[in-house]
């Protein structure tokens, strides 16, 4: 598609193009190179940028460009608290800044990497949230014009709803990977990302061990204290696992009284030495009746052997048969 504007028709074309790209979710750093582009080749432009607020640093960083060098846009950053930028940023009108002199305040917070005549800028915002800014220099003697900074605002608001778009996408991720009862992992996150790091795991010859531990006679518990009880149960558990496993490990749900970890590096010695702790703190934990045992299944997967999530728990469900059938509160390591 020619990206240049000649006609109405050119424009209302270009509009359903980025309008399209947004609504069937192409990848953001797409959308952006798309956007920044049709500026490029429509305002005449010696570079266009757009930065956005890295939300660990606080700091801009240059996300997409045209007319900028990966090694520059690698290294820039820049606090976003101070000069003409941090003013629009804030809520003040876009910049149009035409024959601009070097050396002045206004040319240095405009500048990045190239020495310009003048400069365009607008930031990206949505929802009262600031995202970053729109940049465009220019170093003919050609000043930007009123419409060309229409143009470029409008550009800004469609990098505005893809930003959008893709919070709203994420956090709609974030709350289906994660089990709303317990704040863990459902299973189905837990597997894909389980099958990523059995891929890692290879490259780095690297053992993970899987357990799968389950409270036992939780059903005759459930019967006897009640729903809320029995939850809160299921919550100390949790609570006793996370204290033995590392940030890098996953836990998730499995089942209604069950819970599984995956611990990395780790072989079935380390799982079971762990698997050990959380047994006794369990079987220990003064929670509505004298003891809460548990049963636990180990199995360590080798980074030679090709691990398949559902053989996995296949193994790990009749670990915790044999653990039942030893009348519980008992670790079985399939690899014994």
């Amino acid at each position: 598609m020619d990206l240049n504007v000649k006609t109405s028709m050119d424009f209302i074309e270009l509009i359903k193009k980025i309008n399209s790209d947004i609504t069937y979710g192409y990848p953001l750093e797409k959308i952006l190179h798309n956007v920044i582009e049709i500026i490029y080749h429509n305002i005449k432009s010696k570079s266009v940028a757009v930065l956005l607020t890295d939300p660990s640093t606080e700091y801009l960083k240059v996300r997409s460009s045209i007319g900028l060098s990966q090694m520059f846009m690698n290294h820039f950053q820049r606090l976003n608290g101070t000069g003409i930028i941090a003013k629009m940023l804030r809520g003040g009108e876009s910049i149009m800044a035409n024959n601009v002199l070097p050396g002045t305040g206004e040319y240095d917070d405009l500048k990045l990497e190239i020495d310009f005549t003048s400069a365009l800028s607008t930031r990206i915002y949505s929802h009262a949230k600031i995202y970053g800014y729109l940049i465009c220099h220019r170093t003919s003697d050609e000043p930007f014009s009123r419409e060309e900074l229409s143009f470029v605002e409008m550009m800004a608001q469609f990098i505005s709803i893809a930003l959008y778009q893709c919070k709203l996408t994420t956090e709609n991720i974030e709350l289906t990977e994660i089990d709303k009862d317990t704040g863990i992992l459902k299973f189905n996150a837990f597997s894909a990302r389980l099958y990523r790091e059995f891929e890692r795991a290879k490259k780095k010859n690297e053992n993970i061990s899987i357990i799968l531990i389950d409270i036992d006679r939780f059903k005759d518990f459930h019967r006897s204290f009640g729903d809320q009880v029995a939850h809160q149960l299921v919550e100390n558990l949790i609570t006793v696992t996370k204290s033995y496993i590392s940030g890098l490990d996953l836990i998730a749900k499995y089942g209604v009284d069950q819970v599984t970890v995956a611990l990395f590096d780790k072989d079935d010695k380390d799982a079971c030495e762990i698997s050990e702790k959380i047994k006794s703190d369990m079987y220990n934990l003064d929670f509505n009746r004298s003891h809460n045992p548990v049963s636990i299944g180990v199995l360590c997967c080798r980074p030679e052997e090709y691990c398949d999530i559902n053989r996995i728990y296949d193994k790990l469900g009749i670990c915790i048969l044999r653990a039942h059938y030893k009348d519980g509160n008992t670790i079985i390591n399939w690899n014994e």
